[in-house]
């Protein structure tokens, strides 16, 4: 079974979806500790950077990884005691690994800029100047909940 981290966008007391991300993405993979199951709860800018950041990290990490692949490479080329056929399968392996490294950067970066567009869509709202609705309380336009369903007022919990 899988499970989906879900995000609303508040429109008066109505919630509109946004965003639906599986368990094996970097979203769910980033969020759902900090989420409720079943319920959902207003997302905070600080809580939206706080996740960019930590999908930053990972992301640096995995260069890193791949830069270090990288050089393995090259050292196996220049080691003179194995046949050919040997670098060449260990040099095969390593690519493929750095290709893995390179679609799960690429599905990180997708998820900054897609937590970043979140952040915008808040930012937009507080200085539209419709903050009388919520009164004032620009944190509460975007909600996000782990298998959120039913009538989506009855489901919000605090933060």
């Amino acid at each position: 079974m899988s499970a989906y981290v879900n995000f609303y966008l508040r429109v008066n007391d109505n919630f509109a979806p946004i965003g639906s991300f599986s368990r094996s993405s970097v979203i769910y993979e980033m969020t759902n500790s900090d989420l409720p199951w079943e319920k959902m709860k207003p997302i905070r800018k600080s809580t939206l950077d706080d996740w960019v950041k930590d999908i930053e990290t990972k992301s640096q990490h995995l260069a890193k990884m791949k830069k270090e692949n990288e050089d393995k490479c090259a050292q196996i080329m220049t080691i003179a005691n194995n046949p050919l056929e040997e670098k060449l399968d260990a040099v095969a392996s390593i690519e493929r690994d750095c290709d893995e490294i390179n679609e799960c950067i690429e599905e990180c970066t997708c998820a900054i800029n897609i937590l970043i567009c979140f952040d915008n869509m808040i930012d937009d709202y507080r200085y539209s100047g419709e903050e009388a609705q919520f009164e004032n309380d620009y944190n509460h336009y975007i909600y996000a909940g782990i298998e959120v369903s039913g009538e989506l007022e009855n489901v919000v919990v605090d933060e």
